[in-house]
């Protein structure tokens, strides 16, 4: 669990912009405003106040992975999982923001007919 907690922002904007994408049937590597960084944005948060956010969370997740990678087994996969139940919820909140405050990307084909 460590690693993926070390990774928490990353892994989970990477596969936030590539569910996004194949959700609206666009190619994964096309670029669009799928990040969280726009979706923050978009409910009205300046660069700065992302930028401090993004960072928090880095912080958090690194601060459990140390603590996990501390602890005896039972400790520490009672932590992780609830770490891991955060970063689900946070997930799909950041799914949430896109539903209620951006405007779908087109796909390539809707753009062309």
């Amino acid at each position: 669990m460590v690693p993926i907690f070390v990774l928490a922002v990353p892994v989970i904007d990477i596969n936030l912009a590539i569910l996004t994408r194949l959700a609206e049937k666009r190619s994964p590597m096309q670029a669009g405003k799928d990040h969280i960084s726009h979706r923050l944005m978009s409910i009205g948060f300046s660069q700065r106040q992302i930028l401090f956010i993004l960072y928090g969370f880095s912080v958090l997740f690194g601060f459990i992975a140390v603590i996990v990678s501390q602890l005896n087994p039972e400790q520490a996969f009672t932590i992780g999982t609830f770490s891991l139940g955060v970063m689900i919820a946070l997930f799909i909140l950041l799914v949430l923001i896109r539903q209620h405050y951006q405007k779908p990307t087109q796909s390539l084909d809707e753009t062309e007919s």
